[in-house]
């Protein structure tokens, strides 16, 4: 089984994490507990199905600049994207057993958000290109 979903902007960093987390530890939760929130608000509404097997996925990125680092935006997104999956029930846990891969791809584009798509197949290096070159040439600036 594959499923998708989409997450409108982007989400904060690792290093943004990293350091409200340094700030003040409840301002760091409540950043990623607000980040985690938008993208639990999309896995609702892409009407996703809970896996029972374990789990592999891509997570595709555009960005609307290069100001920030790519490790440190694939960092915070990979994260919260998880953590979510998790909280909803979609995946059991993100435990190795359970998680095997999750590689992802940044992209400069016009449209800034984020495309996560999910299979119980254990490898999804093969699915990128079926899941990015849809409509890649507009994503791109």
């Amino acid at each position: 089984m594959k499923q998708t979903f989409t997450i409108d902007g982007t989400l904060a960093g690792q290093n943004e994490i990293t350091k409200s987390n340094r700030t003040n530890y409840h301002a760091g939760a409540q950043l990623k507990k607000r980040e985690q929130e938008r993208v639990v608000w999309a896995i609702k509404q892409a009407h996703l199905k809970p896996f029972s097997k374990p789990v592999s996925g891509c997570i595709y990125i555009v960005c609307p600049n290069m100001r920030k680092d790519r490790d440190n935006i694939e960092g915070g997104a990979k994260k919260v994207i998880l953590d979510a999956l998790q909280e909803m029930g979609i995946i059991k846990r993100d435990s190795f057993k359970l998680a095997y891969e999750f590689p992802t791809k940044c992209v400069l584009g016009k449209d800034p958000r984020i495309v996560v798509m999910i299979t119980d197949e254990e490898r999804t290096i093969d699915h990128i290109p079926y899941w990015t070159q849809l409509d890649s040439d507009n994503w791109m600036a």
